[in-house]
């Protein structure tokens, strides 16, 4: 990786933090139907941070714009206990999406949406991470909502296997399953 590719790629992390840390994450969950069984995530990360990822998250269509944050419209955003847990792991999905398997990218804030994306937050050593970086693996989507952007009613299921870095090298790998009921 070249110095200006570095530069580059720890500026666009510091916006994408700023960007995905000054927001809470939409409240709006695949079903609004208390009783609806919520199962969520399980997984583990293991390198720099070593941890299992479990409990309920959030499964939401974003559908417009909020020029407070510069949140895009037109994507879904699949994460772990709502911000709550540490590490929070954030998977953004472009609109149009079906079943299926598809390579997993580092979180590119110009691009937000645009392509499978992860990126992965953690506490380390005191001090917010961000690992997104030199990113490899898929997202394995087995059950998707059919007609693209209704969550309710539909059954999101699917797993995950990556590997990627913090914008130093350290590297973290991490897989899983989620499942939301509708």
């Amino acid at each position: 990786m070249t110095s200006l590719h570095k530069i580059f790629c720890l500026g666009a992390g510091l916006i994408l933090l700023l960007v995905t840390g000054c927001y809470e994450l939409p409240t709006e969950p695949v079903s609004e139907d208390a009783d609806v069984a919520q199962p969520g995530f399980s997984g583990k990360v293991s390198g720099t941070v070593k941890t299992e990822i479990s409990g309920p998250g959030v499964a939401t269509y974003l559908r417009s714009q909020n020029t407070i944050d510069g949140v895009r419209s037109g994507y879904y955003l699949i994460a772990n206990g709502r911000g709550a847990k540490d590490p929070l792991v954030t998977f953004r999905i472009p609109a149009g999406t079906k079943s299926g398997t598809y390579k997993l990218v580092a979180a590119d804030p110009i691009e937000l949406g645009e392509n499978y994306e992860v990126q992965i937050e953690s506490n380390v050593d005191g001090k917010l991470t961000s690992f997104g970086f030199n990113t490899e693996g898929t997202l394995t989507l087995e059950s998707f909502p059919p007609d693209g952007t209704k969550l309710s009613g539909a059954k999101i299921k699917g797993s995950f296997r990556l590997v990627t870095e913090d914008v130093h090298g350290k590297s973290l790998s991490g897989k899983g399953t989620f499942e939301f009921l509708g």
